[in-house]
């Protein structure tokens, strides 16, 4: 799983690794410049899974624009399932189909 540094507690950490899921989440910085240190080693993160994060954040930031979306007024999860298809495909065919991006 891949999180941003918000996530980056204990508690989270030992959901996931109860669940044998390898997490991706970075330490927090404090103020200071100072590592948020726990005992032990860092954790280690892929720096290039860290950074394909942003395209899928930028994604749903985008997705979320459309206001049925984001408020989810579609309450059985087939319909809502259906229409966030069709918006991912609205953003992925925009490009294609119009003057500007």
């Amino acid at each position: 799983m891949v999180a941003y540094k918000g996530y980056d507690s204990q508690a989270v950490r030992k959901a996931l690794r109860e669940q044998s899921i390898k997490a991706h989440i970075p330490e927090r910085v404090l103020v200071g410049g100072s590592r948020c240190r726990r005992k032990g080693r860092p954790p280690k993160v892929s720096k290039e899974v860290y950074r394909r994060r942003n395209i899928i954040e930028r994604l749903f930031g985008r997705i979320k624009e459309t206001i049925r979306f984001a408020c989810r007024f579609d309450k059985l999860a087939d319909s809502y399932l259906a229409f966030a298809q069709l918006a991912f495909m609205e953003v992925y065919l925009k490009p294609y189909f119009s003057d500007t991006p």
